[in-house]
């Protein structure tokens, strides 16, 4: 959009006799349109929901029950700029050109490089309502993520912050960069991912839990802390690209069908909240229709919760008064840390359970503050109270649900991973025993789509750190979109530049052909 405006400034600043004279220049102009729409192509893989994780797609030969991706580990990388030698060390960045008329998400941003380098210096967050986690990595120059495994790279520094300490994140920041300063060698960081929790809008987020009422400003922050591009993610989305680390050992299979090749992949997740998120593959037409992701977030956890039984209905009906709900409730409400404390809150009332109360771990339970309440439910279920054992079984029919209507909506042919650190905690309530038969029955109970289900690959997320990979895998992609823009970019400027040096010389030539006749005209007159 940008060079189109100053193409049709130029335009409008040339005469119509002028312009009638460049006719010579109109095959630059229709290079220069060309070169425009393959920009644009380019850089539509960057706006706000279509910036790719690059990855290689499902499927391929399986080497086992946990195949989503292809079993070789092939290098996935950002096309290459014209006359870039791929695998060459990439210098540092130093300015960043953008269209400062566009949406900060939307932006495109460019950058240009100066003197070469052997390492990159990455860094990635993770920033909650509690804590914030910062992570500075330094990646060789020419390195991209492998789909499998974990981001090349050296940790440089990893930081913990208690975000109450802090009257704003850019104080965090600007602490955390102070003290990775003297192993920096000099260099800057490039790019920087975090993955916050909230509603992301316009590469901006507001902390409405923090008392100091943060605000992360992506483009403000990567001012201030002179980070060229400073990208903010939603958390689940960060958990959505940390799925394309997961190694094999790494998950639990639920449903061993085979994963297919560029097929979409799901998460859901329960923690402090439900969250939900879906990945979509895209032919890659650079690298011979190599497969790239990118991850759409939901809030598919605030869709409505939907019983299945009569327990489950009183459990609706209760949630509804407790809420002050007139026609809804939130399937979040049950399936999450704070749903499992609110069921259990729901059973130690219900006429059928009050006889079941344990007073010790009843005690425990008002006692505890609220964040941790569901912990308690859950530790206390694992030593065998009655109550909390109920719970834990609404708690997983519920999630079983949920799990098998998001398979529904996305058809993750690719893999449906449950993530979270409810999962990875209690494996063995979605897996074995008694929870784990109520949570896949719950699964699979679609009526007539069961079959459809019984295709999609299921997994148990076994790790609790994808969020921060993802974060980091993000990162490290961004690093390769830049030259790829960089490229498109810089051919459009130099067309540009040769665009008005013939409109000029067309100019000039009517002038002269103008300013000949007039002194024809004159020396006939006298």
């Amino acid at each position: 959009a940008m060079w189109h405006r100053r193409l049709a400034g130029h335009w409008r600043r040339a005469s119509a006799a002028a312009a009638a004279s460049a006719c010579a220049s109109y095959a630059l102009s229709d290079k220069v349109a060309a070169s425009f729409a393959d920009a644009r192509t380019a850089n539509a893989s960057s706006s706000e929901y279509s910036e790719s994780a690059y990855g290689e797609g499902g499927g391929g030969v399986p080497s086992g029950p946990h195949t989503p991706f292809s079993p070789q580990k092939e290098r996935i990388i950002a096309s290459p700029a014209p006359g870039f030698v791929q695998g060459s060390p990439q210098p540092p960045i130093s300015i960043i050109l953008g269209d400062s008329d566009a949406p900060a998400q939307q932006t495109p941003l460019l950058v240009r490089r100066e003197s070469a380098g052997l390492s990159r210096l990455v860094m990635a967050g993770d920033c909650g309502g509690t804590n914030t986690r910062l992570q500075l990595f330094r990646v060789p120059a020419d390195a991209v993520p492998e789909i499998g495994g974990r981001p090349p790279g050296e940790l440089v520094l990893a930081k913990k912050f208690v975000n109450s300490e802090y009257d704003s994140f850019s104080h965090v920041m600007a602490a955390f960069l102070e003290e990775a300063a003297p192993s920096m060698d000099g260099k800057g960081v490039e790019v920087c991912c975090l993955a916050c929790a909230g509603g992301i809008q316009d590469n901006a987020v507001r902390f409405t839990n923090v008392a100091a009422g943060w605000v992360i400003n992506g483009n403000e922050l990567g001012e201030r802390a002179a980070i060229p591009r400073v990208k903010l993610i939603n958390d689940f989305e960060a958990q959505g690209y940390g799925l394309l680390t997961l190694s094999e050992d790494e998950v639990i299979v639920i449903n061993g069908a085979q994963p297919r090749k560029g097929a979409p992949i799901a998460c859901i997740g329960a923690g402090t909240g439900l969250g939900e998120c879906y990945l979509t593959a895209a032919a890659d037409a650079n690298h011979g229709g190599m497969l790239t992701y990118t991850c759409w977030p939901s809030e598919g956890g605030h869709a409505e919760f939907s019983p299945r039984d009569e327990i489950a209905y009183d459990l609706f009906k209760f949630l509804k008064a407790k809420f002050a709900a007139t026609h809804r409730v939130s399937v979040e409400r049950v399936v999450s840390g704070p749903g499992l404390s609110n069921v259990y809150e729901f059973l130690r009332q219900h006429w059928a359970y009050t006889e079941r109360l344990a007073i010790g771990a009843d005690a425990e339970w008002q006692n505890s503050p609220a964040h941790i309440k569901g912990a308690v439910v859950a530790k206390n279920a694992g030593a065998g109270d009655v109550l909390c054992l109920k719970a834990v079984d609404i708690f997983v029919d519920a999630y079983g649900s949920e799990a098998g209507t998001a398979a529904l909506k996305w058809l993750p042919y690719g893999g449906l991973y449950i993530s979270g650190g409810i999962a990875a905690k209690n494996s063995h309530w979605f897996t074995t025993g008694h929870q784990g038969h109520i949570f896949q029955r719950a699964y699979f109970d679609k009526g007539r789509m069961t079959p459809l289900l019984l295709q999609i690959p299921v997994y148990i997320v076994k790790v609790e750190d994808t969020g921060e990979r993802g974060a980091m895998y993000k990162a490290m992609m961004m690093l390769h979109e830049a030259p790829l823009k960089e490229a498109a970019m810089s051919e459009l400027e130099a067309m540009q530049a040769q665009l008005e040096n013939k409109q000029e010389q067309a100019a000039r030539s009517i002038l002269a052909q103008h300013d000949a006749r007039t002194g024809t005209r004159e020396q006939a007159a006298e």
